[in-house]
């Protein structure tokens, strides 16, 4: 398999990454996020798949996949305020079970991003603010490891719940 944004093929761990990214991005799909809701609400509302798929596009960056802000703060920029890419409405407390298999591989075999995801999450403990890393800050760090241009980190989000999404509009479209 090759990248189309670099010219040496992709390895097994790559290949490994990207297979439980998707695995996680589906399970996640199906919970009451922002751009899920959006599909759903879209496909009962205009029955319109693009204009679904479009509105759950429109929830990215901010609040919902900030994966730009994620993707810089491993690469080195800090911010003050909310920490993008900690943090999940879904699961309190704990890291979130369905994205354990992306976290265990990216410590074992880019061990250097993992790193800065385990010292950021200590320090918001430490702070007070038990919060764990969240599909984005993973979906950046597949970004990374891969070595995927930061202007198209969102492919490796969208790429992962077009399917969900897809089921999700069947599901809630009515007859028009």
């Amino acid at each position: 398999m090759i990248f189309f944004w670099r010219d040496e093929p992709a390895t097994i761990e790559e290949r490994t990454l990207l297979g439980e990214l998707h695995a996680a991005h589906l399970i996640s799909s199906y919970r009451n996020n922002a751009s899920s809701v959006a599909v759903a609400n879209s496909a009962g509302g205009s029955g319109n798949y693009f204009q679904s798929i479009a509105s759950a596009l429109l929830t990215l960056g901010g609040m919902h996949g900030p994966l730009f802000q994620s993707y810089d703060f491993l690469t080195g920029k800090t911010f003050d305020g909310i920490q993008p890419g900690w943090g999940n409405s879904f699961v309190k407390g704990e890291l979130d079970p369905a994205w354990i298999k992306v976290d265990l591989f990216i410590k074992e075999h880019w061990p250097e991003i993992h790193r800065r995801i385990e010292q950021k999450t200590k320090e918001l403990h430490e702070s007070g603010k038990v919060v764990f890393p969240n599909p984005s800050i993973y979906t950046a760090a597949v970004a990374l490891a891969i070595r995927l241009p930061r202007d198209i980190v969102p492919i490796l989000f969208v790429a992962s719940r077009i399917e969900a999404w897809s089921d999700i509009f069947l599901k809630n479209r009515k007859d028009f």
